[in-house]
């Protein structure tokens, strides 16, 4: 229950840090910039700051989820944050939204809901992933990545905004792995966890997958990114819980309801994407719609 308690909070953290990240966005406006430039630029931004101690807070409590619940339950109930943000975006920032997209919240809710019911789930790993798993994974993710970003040479807009995203929710589950295993580690070894190599590449990847995201959202594109980012990482997750840590969703035909309530959740996330879609139409490049 703790795990559970801890994965919403760190929701909560992530939605606020989205709603003032497009705030940061909004402000940027029409600056052509990119790369180590655009977080240069964003860390004069007070709106960014917010965004980045939401992120700090969230990756705290992100911790103490992992530490008492699995990878593969953590990481989609992260995704409830949508329906936080949606909120928080009427709230702050004055954005409506129909009834269509409260509609598709709701369809998030009830989707974890029921995956959280009919799925397994274990507070500790069945086994810890050996280093030629630990190279494999971070090999095939790294792989898409790089897959990914060869094609973005050029593209702009929905394209970019949705490959940036897609790199980025990849590298978040990688990140959220490695934190996985920090906890395991720290549970054992206390501060000597400072010792391993686990803490400095889980800092690395999390970077990476912040500066691919800080990309996706400067194309203009949020409603397209963030979506994205949502199903990738959870979908992501769980591959890696099950192939590293050996955790295990219930199998037989309890997959059918599994199935149904994931799809629910991809449904409604796709849902609130497209609803904000049509809403944004008229919006300018440095504006983005929802973001979560």
């Amino acid at each position: 229950m703790l795990g559970y308690l801890a994965a919403i909070i760190s929701a909560v953290f992530n939605a606020a840090s989205s709603v003032a990240q497009r705030k940061a966005g909004t402000s940027i406006g029409d600056l052509d910039v990119r790369g180590w430039r655009l977080a240069i630029l964003r860390f004069r931004n007070p709106y960014w700051l917010v965004s980045v101690a939401g992120v700090a807070a969230s990756f705290c409590f992100h911790l103490v989820a992992l530490a008492h619940a699995s990878l593969t339950v953590v990481q989609p109930l992260l995704v409830i944050e949508l329906v936080f943000a949606l909120a928080l975006a009427q709230r702050i920032n004055e954005e409506r939204h129909n009834r269509g997209s409260w509609a598709a919240a709701g369809m998030i809710v009830i989707g974890l809901a029921g995956f959280l019911a009919t799925s397994e789930n274990h507070s500790a790993p069945s086994r810890l992933p050996s280093l030629i798993q630990w190279i494999a994974a971070s090999g095939s993710v790294c792989l898409l990545v790089g897959i990914v970003r060869a094609g973005l040479r050029s593209p702009e807009g929905r394209i970019a905004s949705a490959g940036y995203g897609i790199a980025a929710g990849a590298l978040f589950a990688l990140t959220a792995a490695f934190a996985k295993y920090l906890t395991v580690v720290a549970h054992h070894r206390g501060w000597g966890v400072l010792g391993s190599w686990s803490p400095y590449v889980m800092a690395f990847c999390g970077i990476a997958a912040l500066w691919l995201s800080n990309n996706a959202f400067q194309y203009g594109q949020v409603r397209i990114a963030q979506p994205a980012i949502t199903i990738t990482d959870p979908l992501v997750s769980v591959a890696l819980g099950v192939g590293l840590f050996g955790e295990s969703l219930r199998s037989g035909v309890l997959v059918i309801p599994e199935l149904v309530s994931l799809s629910l959740v991809v449904c409604g996330v796709l849902y609130i994407n497209g609803s904000n879609r049509q809403a944004g139409k008229s919006s300018n490049r440095g504006e983005a719609g929802f973001s979560a």
